[in-house]
Parts: structure tokens; sequence; C-alpha cells
């Protein structure tokens, strides 16, 4: 087992996912501009679209005055008839946000079938999920097993198998940041290997799915994710630790995974935008500002160090099911919003159980009415053979909503579960 200064590190990202899920799930092109709607709002946009012009967040009528052509498709919603989903099947979008509510249930079984072909190729691999549509993988023990049964570091001054290894990698869109690899430096071929196991990763999801992915390979998970956004899409890239101080140089702050937000915000309020910016630093400056334990971190993260090990994460720690709506005192109506996310997180449950075999604690109830919030949990409610279901839990619910809530003030912005 080779040590932490020769980890093999993944990140595989997902192309455009939610629109790659609706256009296999409604047979559309892939040529075909594409864009993922929530209400009035687009949350995702394919390559297609994105080359006429179109963003993440713009509004739909802005886009379809950009690109006419453009096929938009809503979210699953809950709450409706039904007449909605076979509606927006057909491409035309029916919804009303004051009685529906969002649904992200196609794209999370759609990430739960590829982290089962993610198990099926690579089983002894370390995967953690980061999100809905993206993953890091430690390979560093498949990368040993396979130089050793390819006798690639045998012996000395036989580079032919190496080599080989460093040209196969660009079987399939891959890119060398800063240089080539160097078939004599033992980490270069060991990433050229990480990068063979990324092929077949994302030719599995392909094949078997219909999906593409990008993907980063690096000695860290901080290089791995910067570098798999750098060639998207259906390609991956390599960074050999000799480029990482020219990758760095010159990189925007807000490509470094946790330097957005209020970080990134101080970094730019003392002249910071790129990584570069941040190592010229002093770093007595940035210990005055952030701390000694802070600052050591930000100055190894902005030079690409990173020792932060991949951990197996794929199970959710909690379920939440939740939506926003206008005031109001009417029980029934807070009564038919309960139901409706009762529904949603039953099916959940029974997915979750099928899974990973267990199934939740307890349950809470938790709503915000202006600057007020309550919470209170509970033990999950029992259910007969049949599992969870919408009724069990609703009834749960509105017990929960009675407890916390005096009958003579019922009233809710935002009731969640």
């Amino acid at each position: 087992m080779a040590g932490n200064n020769a980890r093999v590190i993944l990140h595989i990202d997902l192309d455009c996912f939610y629109c790659q899920v609706e256009q296999k799930r409604l047979n559309i092109p892939r040529e075909t501009p594409c864009a993922v709607q929530q209400w009035e709002g687009l949350i995702a946009v394919n390559y297609a679209a994105r080359a006429a012009g179109i963003t993440r967040h713009m509004r739909v009528h802005e886009a379809r005055q950009k690109c006419p052509d453009l096929r938009t498709v809503h979210v699953q919603t809950l709450g409706g008839d039904g007449s909605e989903e076979a509606a927006n099947d057909a491409g035309n979008v029916v919804t009303d946000r004051s009685q529906q509510k969002a649904c992200l249930e196609r794209y999370r079984k759609a990430c739960s079938e590829i982290l089962a072909v993610f198990h099926d190729v690579a089983p002894q691999v370390v995967i953690e999920k980061a999100s809905i549509d993206e993953v890091y993988m430690d390979v560093t023990t498949l990368v040993d097993e396979e130089l050793q049964e390819s006798g690639a570091g045998r012996q000395e001054g036989d580079q032919g198998h190496a080599g080989g290894d460093a040209l196969q990698v660009f079987s399939w869109g891959s890119v060398v940041v800063g240089c080539p690899l160097d078939v004599d430096s033992e980490f270069d071929r060991r990433l050229a290997v990480g990068a063979k196991i990324a092929c077949r990763l994302r030719g599995a999801i392909r094949d078997r799915l219909g999906f593409t992915c990008s993907a980063g390979i690096a000695c860290n998970k901080l290089l791995a994710k910067i570098a798999s956004a750098m060639h998207k899409p259906n390609q991956q890239t390599l960074v050999p630790p000799r480029a990482v101080p020219g990758l760095m140089q010159d990189l925007p702050l807000k490509k470094i995974r946790n330097f957005g937000g209020k970080l990134g915000a101080e970094l730019d309020a003392m002249g910071c935008r790129t990584a570069g910016d941040v190592i010229a630093l002093p770093h007595q400056q940035l210990r005055q500002r952030f701390g000694e334990e802070k600052a050591g971190w930000i100055a190894g993260a902005v030079r690409g160090e990173s020792n932060e090990p991949v951990q197996v994460k794929e199970k959710p720690k909690s379920m939440l099911a939740a939506k926003s709506f206008e005031p109001t005192s009417d029980l029934a109506i807070l009564t038919r919003w309960l139901r409706i996310l009762a529904d949603e997180l039953a099916n959940r449950m029974i997915d979750d159980e099928a899974q990973h075999q267990r199934r939740p604690r307890n349950l809470c109830l938790h709503y915000r009415s202006g600057s007020v919030e309550r919470s209170k949990s509970t033990q999950m409610p029992r259910f007969g053979k049949a599992g969870p279901t919408t009724e069990v839990l609703t009834d749960a619910a509105v017990s929960l909503f009675r407890k916390l809530q005096p009958s003579s003030i019922i009233m809710s912005r935002s009731s969640r579960k």
C-alpha cells in the first residue's frame, strides 16, 4: 500500500446531470438544447443550451427568447392530480406553485444507480458521495494492484509497459495539465493507471446507464475536484505534481473548494482574486486575519495541498421534505401540506430501507412563521408489515404540530418534515 504522498484520487462529476436524466427519460436527443426548470427558473442547462447563451437561474421566458428551440422539462412535482406530469412529458409545463411542491426523486434514484455501477466495476474502492452528481474515489489500492499485476513497477530500466500505460490514458478524452506524463516518474505512472481506472468507470456509466461524466485525477481531493471541471463535458484531466504551481497561480479562488462565501469575500477584501494572490501575501497578514490554524490551511490549499481523506459516505444521515407556502390559519390546509410531505417521505423511506436495510428512528417537525421557528421530535411511529405509509406519517406530523402550536394560533409560513 502506497503512502499518502502516492495517493491517487478521482473526482467524478456527472455532466449536466439533471438534464441527462430528463433527456434519457423523455428520449430527447443529446444535441437538443435542453434545460430543467423549477417553477419559473432554470436549475440545470445542457451544453447545447449553453452554446445558445442559456445559463442557470435564467428565467424561462428569457431563455426561450434567446433560444426558441429550447426544450424545458419541469422537475417532478407532488400535490397535483397527475395531469401536470403528463403535460410536462408532452412538453407543456403546467405547474401551480401554491398547490404543488418540487421533488428531486428522479435524480436521487439515478444517483443510486450510478453508485451501484461504481461498486460493481471497482468494489474495493473507497467512495465518498459529495453531492447528488459527484463523488470522490480513493483508488490508491487499486492502482497498487494493477501496477503489480502489469509489472509496471518492476525491474529498473524496463519502462516499456509504464510508457504504454501513459499513452493509453488518452484513449478517451484525457488531458494532462501543464506537460506530458513522464514515464520515468513513479507518480506519473500511478496517475496513468488512475486515469485508466477513471476511463473504465466513465465507460461503464455511459454503456450501462447512458450518462456521460468528467473526471479529475490527482494526488488529493482538492486538486482532483479542480481538475474535473477543467475540460467538460465527457473528458478527464490529470494533474502531475510538477504542474500544480502553474495550475494554482492564476486559478480564481471561487474554483477552489470551500473558498466561496464568507472566506472568499474576506480574501477579496484583502485584494485577492486568485490563488496566486493569496500565495503572495505575507503569512503574518493571513495569521493576523484568520488565526494560525486557519491561515495554515488557507496557505496550503492555495498551493494545492490537502491531506483530507476520502471517507465512505453514501447513506444519507437524514431525510428532509419541505415546502414554503403562504401564511394560513386553516388546519385543513396545513394537514394537506403535511400529507404531501409525508407521501414523499414515506416513498423515500421505503427505497432507503430496500437499499440500506434500515429505518429512521426519529421524526422531527420544524416550522417557521415569520421570525418564529419551532421544532419538535418524537420516535418514528410504528408501521405494519407494509412498511412506512403516508397515513401514519401524516397523523404523527399533525399530532406533533398540535403539541407545538396552541390551538388558538395555527399559522405557518413554512412547514417542513
